[in-house]
């Protein structure tokens, strides 16, 4: 096989991995690639081709020059260096999930879930000049070594036996992940109450996370009114000096549609504000900033003559501001549904489970890996740096998916 060891085949994942497009220079290269994987039968759509290939670790040098990394303050000493090589790179075998894709002209190559080079693009986006040919040489030889061993029959065998953990998809119950990592659960529940977090269970198995009762008008007011209770809880910045409305524009997205604007205390400027602001491409529903995943919604939905509200924010590290932001409006007799209330209080159970993702996946959006289980509310990868012992014991709690086999056509 081409002498490439894991450290410069991570060199090339980190260049190409915002997407390759492959000019005439490297076409051949690729042609051959292609031919070696035609004769593995898909997995998926557009001849979807997924396998495990591995380089070697190689030596210490492969992975950087002590002397360099220390000039330019990368590492402080020897010992520092060989540490960092030794976390970043444990073990002697390194293994790659692979995946290629064809479709009429068009072929893509994935490599550790990451895109590195693809066809059928302008020209003027390609780098003829970046030779990538030692890189794609490897992966045609790794191919090929797959295709050995998918001849004599050892190749799946091999996989289940050898992929590590870190590469690998299951899910851990959240009680015994906590059981291991009790700092976890204590940081979860540190800003909230066991009297508050009882009284959010008792609400979600006796009343349920929807309820069908309504709000027979609303106006701006209103709303910001709903949201300070809200605030108050979580005691955020400004409660003791604002208005309602000006909380609301401290801690909301700002794309608030024109919200602001409205006569606050008209339920007529409320509902025209409401049909007018359906076409926008606003956000007034976000009352407490942050990511597409990790902020929170209260949404107001007109139905007839009349409102109903959803609180909405299940992330993790938003989840218990959500139940206090709930708790608020329950006890105010505001009619709330709370969107994965469910899932929340499997959460504050720990019942739930944690979803494991391979090494190389963020840990964000991961449910197309587990398609058959809906008890999962947030992903994780196994991280082995720290706490090894600690790891080994999650690793030992995970119930592992069965690895797909792959067979030749």
């Amino acid at each position: 096989m081409a002498e490439l060891t894991a450290p410069k085949i991570d060199y090339y994942i980190d260049i190409l991995k915002r997407g390759f497009v492959i000019g005439e220079e490297m076409k051949p290269y690729v042609d051959e690639l292609f031919n070696e994987l035609h004769k593995i039968a898909p997995c998926g759509n557009d001849n979807r081709r997924e396998l495990w290939l591995f380089a070697e670790r190689g030596k210490i040098e492969d992975y950087g020059d002590y002397e360099e990394m220390y000039e330019f303050g990368e590492v402080d000493s020897r010992e520092e260096y060989e540490e960092l090589w030794a976390n970043l790179y444990p073990d002697e075998k390194c293994w790659y999930h692979f995946v290629s894709v064809e479709h009429e002209d068009f072929r893509a190559v994935f490599l550790k879930h990451k895109p590195m080079f693809e066809e059928n693009r302008p020209a003027k986006n390609s780098y003829d000049s970046f030779d990538i040919s030692p890189f794609i040489k490897w992966l045609t030889e790794s191919v090929e070594n797959c295709v050995k061993q998918l001849e004599n029959g050892t190749y799946n065998e091999t996989i289940r036996r050898e992929l590590p953990p870190k590469d690998r998809i299951g899910t851990i119950v959240r009680r015994k992940y906590w059981e291991i990592f009790p700092e976890y659960k204590e940081n979860y529940f540190s800003d909230i109450s066991k009297d508050d977090i009882d009284e959010f269970l008792h609400i979600i198995e006796t009343r349920g996370a929807a309820t069908t009762e309504t709000i027979p008008d609303m106006t701006a007011e209103m709303f910001y009114g709903y949201c300070k209770l809200g605030y108050e809880a979580n005691r955020y910045k400004g409660i003791d000096k604002l208005t309602a409305k000006e909380l609301y524009l401290m801690h909301d997205d700002g794309r608030d549609e024109g919200l602001r604007d409205i006569d606050g205390n008209s339920p007529t400027a409320f509902s025209e504000w409401y049909e007018s602001s359906r076409k926008g491409i606003g956000h007034p529903w976000e009352v407490c900033r942050g990511g597409n995943s990790t902020h929170i919604s209260l949404y107001v939905r007109k139905n007839g003559n009349e409102y109903s509200l959803k609180l909405a924010g299940s992330s993790y590290g938003r989840s218990v501001e959500t139940i206090k932001f709930f708790l608020a409006l329950v006890r105010n007799n505001i009619p709330i549904s709370l969107h994965d209330g469910e899932e929340l209080a499997a959460r504050v159970r720990a019942d739930d489970k944690i979803g494991i993702v391979p090494d190389g996946v963020i840990p964000f959006y991961c449910s197309s890996y587990f398609p058959d289980d809906e008890n999962i509310s947030d992903y994780m990868n196994i991280e082995l740096y720290e706490d090894k012992e600690r790891w080994k014991k999650v690793i030992e709690n995970v119930t592992w998916q069965e690895i797909e086999e792959r067979r030749l056509l």
